[in-house]
């Protein structure tokens, strides 16, 4: 397994942070498109509509034979989450990253 309760549960308390390669070959490509003014508003708006509900879809979809145990479940759960409520976070530190970023609003 790549992950369990314990593993998520440790990546939570560790602080926000980019990938260490961000800088290489193929982020640096994905840059180009980080531009002008609010470039991550949309995505912002579509993140923050997310509820407890469509998460909970999601794992109710999750087949029987994949014995995803309720523990690591409900972990991955919040894991995703603090994910969601940490993207004016990441948008912070993203932002300090992308020159071609103009300005506006952070956050959608």
């Amino acid at each position: 397994m790549l992950w369990d309760k314990d593993e998520l549960s440790k990546i939570q308390k560790e602080p926000i942070c980019l990938v260490r390669d961000f800088h290489g070959q193929n982020y640096r490509v994905l840059l180009k498109y980080v531009n002008g003014n609010s470039p991550f508003n949309k995505i912002q708006n579509k993140i923050s509509e997310i509820t407890a509900g469509d998460i909970n879809w999601c794992f109710e979809q999750i087949p029987d034979e994949w014995e995803l145990n309720v523990k690591d479940r409900d972990a991955l759960k919040e894991f995703l989450w603090h994910r969601i409520s940490s993207t004016d976070e990441l948008l912070l530190l993203l932002k300090d990253q992308c020159p071609d970023w103009k300005g506006g609003e952070l956050i959608g």
